[in-house]
């Protein structure tokens, strides 16, 4: 397996084993992710409801992803 000079994975210079690994890392960061987005918006739901902000306006962008 190679990268390229931003470190980025070259996929065509994975062979099967690399490539199985490389999927596995991907969907374990996937879940990690998510878990932090899932947190984030908690918290922000949390001051909101403290400051009586409404939390449509505050969290529409991101609701509307």
């Amino acid at each position: 397996m190679e990268f390229d000079k931003d470190n980025l994975v070259l996929v065509e210079t994975m062979n099967r084993e690399e490539a199985r690994a490389f999927v596995l890392f991907l969907a374990s960061e996937i879940l990690r992710h998510r878990d932090d987005i899932t947190k984030a918006r908690l918290l922000a739901s949390g001051v909101c409801r403290k400051f009586n902000l409404e939390s449509v306006d505050v969290l529409g962008v991101i609701e509307g992803e």
